[in-house]
């Protein structure tokens, strides 16, 4: 007996489950319905909200601490403000069972009978459980190609890289 496996077929623009459920990667027939959705997470995942803003939060309650502009008080306020913001990102983070990427994929992504009007956590979690086994940066690309912002970040990390591996390069 053969072992089920998921994977992402960029070609034919299919994502094949384990289970041998086929889903069709059409960003472009996204329904109105969920074109909103699309949207608010395409622009969550495309300006980043990682580690990286966690850790800029951090720097930001400091500053607010240390150098802040206002009375103690409002410098203390506007910490715990971000503070609280943290830890609600961070608490989403952990009650999620399925990640930002397969969320937003799962949009788009439909099998041949699943309705294209609906996006909920019962259908995020049953994909989440069929692509379980697909490589996380296969979704990076997939992301990559359909959200603008995103692909441009990328681009612009990938062209920063180049050019930090070309300076080490000159320096040698």
């Amino acid at each position: 007996m053969s072992k089920k496996v998921s994977y992402i077929d960029f070609d034919k623009q299919i994502i094949v489950g384990k289970s041998g459920k086929i889903y069709h990667i059409r960003p472009d027939r996204i329904a109105s319905k969920l074109w909103a959705e699309y949207q608010i997470r395409g622009a969550l995942l495309g300006s980043g909200m990682s580690f990286e803003n966690y850790a800029k939060g951090i720097v930001d309650i400091e500053n607010h601490l240390r150098k802040g502009k206002e009375n103690a008080q409002g410098n203390t306020a506007n910490a715990l403000r971000i503070i609280d913001e943290l830890k609600l990102s961070a608490g989403r983070f952990q009650e999620s069972e399925y990640n930002a990427h397969v969320e937003f994929c799962s949009i788009f992504c439909k099998s041949e009978h699943e309705p294209v009007d609906i996006n909920d956590s019962a259908t995020n979690k049953r994909k989440y459980e069929d692509w379980g086994a697909i490589p996380q940066s296969f979704f990076l690309i997939l992301v990559e190609q359909c959200i603008i912002m995103y692909k441009k970040g990328l681009k612009e990390l990938r062209e920063g890289v180049s050019e930090e591996s070309k300076l080490e390069k000159v320096e040698k």
